[in-house]
C-alpha cells in the first residue's frame, strides 16, 4: 500500500495546512497531562476558537513546501510539520506574553512616577510648603513698602486690565 502512495506527491498549500490544523485540533481533546507543555501554554494563552495553527501552518507550507511523497507525509512528515507549527506558535505566544509583561511594567512605572509627581506638587504647594515660604519671602517685603498707602485701588486695577 505504501509503495503505491510513494508515487504521489505530498499535499501542498491549503490541503497540507488543513491536515496539520486538524492533527493539532485533535490534540485539544486529550487530557492536559497527556498533551505537550507547549500546547498547554498555547491553549492557556489563546481562546480555543481562535487558535493560530492554520495560519502558521499555511505560512510554513508555503515558505517550505514538503519535498517528499504522500507515503512519507503519512509516515512522519505530517508529524514533523505539526511539531514545527507548534514550536512557531509557542514562540509567538511566549513573545506576546513577554511584550504584555513589559507593557504592564511600563504602565505601572508611569503610574508610580505620576503618583510621586502629584505627591511632590501637593507637598510643594500646601500651606507651609516650600513654595509658600519662598513666595512669602519674595512678596512680603514688596507688599509692606508703605503701610499708609495700602493696596492699589480696585478702579486702577480695572483700568489697567481694560487697556489690553
Amino acid at each position: 500500500m505504501l509503495d503505491q502512495l510513494s508515487n504521489y506527491p505530498s499535499p501542498q498549500g491549503h490541503e497540507a495546512a488543513h491536515l496539520i490544523n486538524s492533527q493539532l485540533n485533535r490534540a485539544i481533546n486529550l487530557p492536559s497531562n497527556v498533551r505537550n507543555e507547549k500546547f498547554n501554554e498555547i491553549l492557556n494563552f489563546n481562546d480555543v476558537s481562535n487558535l493560530p495553527f492554520f495560519k502558521e501552518a499555511l505560512k510554513l507550507v508555503i515558505e517550505e513546501p514538503p519535498q517528499f511523497s504522500l507515503a512519507a507525509w503519512h509516515m512522519g512528515g505530517e508529524g514533523d510539520y505539526c511539531k514545527r507549527v507548534l514550536d512557531i506558535c509557542y514562540e509567538k505566544c511566549v513573545l506576546k506574553k513577554k511584550r504584555l509583561r513589559k507593557l504592564r511594567g511600563i504602565i505601572r512605572m508611569v503610574a508610580l512616577i505620576k503618583r510621586i509627581y502629584d505627591d511632590t506638587l501637593e507637598r510643594y504647594y500646601m500651606p507651609g510648603g516650600s513654595f509658600e515660604i519662598n513666595a512669602a519671602s519674595i512678596w512680603n517685603p514688596i507688599m509692606k513698602i508703605d503701610s499708609n498707602v495700602g493696596f492699589v485701588k480696585k478702579i486702577k486695577q480695572e483700568v489697567y486690565y481694560n487697556r489690553i
